[in-house]
């Protein structure tokens, strides 16, 4: 029996996990052990622990919450906090693997506090780059810090291969995402609208917006800026708000996509968090999305969408033909948006699987463990 133990600090995670978990589950030879932390067990982030269980899964180890605020200071004693949090958890969890996924300070935090006690670490979606965010330090390193390595396409798995300087146990699983997109049974557009009060049928920009954390003092502007389009914006479409995460200056952006939500109630609806499906259900029937999240360049490929991506945030990604990239300027969002609207998104020959990535990580997990256990 081998203690596999999956780190989620977040609704994001979580539900790019998904379909691995469920394989975990019901493999008769692993101990599935989840530790929830991060926003996962705060109020005001919708506690989507509850969202895990509900799901059918024990979470073993459930964290509290650490911020209080999205300054850099706050940040740094989050990440601090967390890991003193994490020297408990590996001192009394019995672990052969642990598993995390991303870029996030908080998952960074919790497998550098796992270091010293030697344990092996597998990372989902290394070899990333997005130059406007902090968290690309905090991925490389966690590709750094670990022994086995699941990349969402070929591209990123060769950036792995430079940053390690070898191809040991580096493979190119394709996206747990596009797992999901296959298997989830998506909500209709009429189980849409009673559950979230939203009628899918009129057209929809799907926008989340977190900050950019390398230039974090101009978020305020771009919060503003964003404000202004999509007001402008709401005359012709309605948008569909999902808040940014814990991250330097996020409250601001957060208080601005708050206050264009009261301002303008029949056409803008913010919501905390649609949880996977309906965020993915979202995704399939709005017209486009509008922001700088990471689903905009794997999940949007996939049906395909039209993404206006605004920023910098995400710099460095693999570039789909339906992604535009354009500054955070309120008449240039306009002007995009609305030209975008008529035209018809390309075909996209998709380069992030087939839908077959757990049952890949499934595979090299096996295989991993049984050499560590046999060496």
């Amino acid at each position: 029996m081998y203690n596999l133990t999956v780190l989620t600090s977040s609704r994001a995670d979580y539900s790019i996990y998904k379909p691995l978990l469920y394989l975990l589950a019901k493999e008769p030879k692993i101990n599935l052990q989840l530790v929830a932390f991060g926003t996962h067990t705060a109020t005001a982030f919708g506690y989507t622990a509850d969202a895990i269980r509900k799901d059918g899964f024990d979470i073993d180890k459930e964290l509290p919450f650490v911020l209080d605020g999205s300054s850099p200071k706050t940040i740094t004693d989050s990440m601090a906090k967390t890991m003193e949090q994490f020297a408990d958890v590996w001192e009394t969890l019995t672990t052969d693997l642990i598993i995390c996924l991303g870029d996030r300070y908080e998952m960074f935090a919790a497998v550098a506090a796992s270091v010293p006690f030697a344990i092996p670490v597998a990372h989902i979606h290394g070899g990333e780059t997005t130059l406007g965010a902090m968290d690309n330090v905090f991925r490389h390193s966690l590709t750094h810090m670990s022994s086995l390595h699941f990349a969402g396409c070929e591209v990123y798995r060769e950036r792995i291969i430079e940053l390690k300087g070898s191809d040991d146990n580096i493979f190119n699983t394709g996206a747990l995402s596009i797992d999901n997109l296959q298997s989830l049974q998506l909500l209709s557009k009429e189980q849409f609208a009673e559950k979230f009060g939203v009628d899918l049928n009129k057209p929809t920009l799907l926008t989340t917006f977190h900050p950019e954390t390398v230039s974090f003092n101009r978020n305020e502007d771009y919060a503003k800026q964003l404000y202004v389009a999509l007001e402008k914006l709401s005359g012709e479409f309605q948008v569909i708000i999902t808040m940014p995460n814990a991250d330097t200056m996020g409250n601001v952006i957060r208080k601005e996509m708050q206050a264009l939500a009261e301002k303008n109630k029949r056409t803008v609806f913010a919501f905390e968090n649609l949880g996977t499906i309906g965020y993915l259900s979202s995704m399939k029937y709005c017209a486009m999305l509008v922001g700088n999240t990471s689903s905009g360049f794997v999940e949007a490929s996939y049906f395909p969408k039209w993404v206006v991506n605004i920023g910098r945030r995400q710099a460095g990604r693999l570039l789909t033909e339906n992604i535009r990239t354009i500054e955070i300027e309120a008449e240039l969002i306009v002007k995009t948006v609305k030209a975008l609207s008529r035209v018809t998104v390309p075909s996209i020959q998709h380069p992030y699987g087939k839908g077959q990535a757990a049952s890949a990580m499934m595979q090299h997990i096996m295989t991993f463990l049984k050499s560590t256990k046999t060496a």
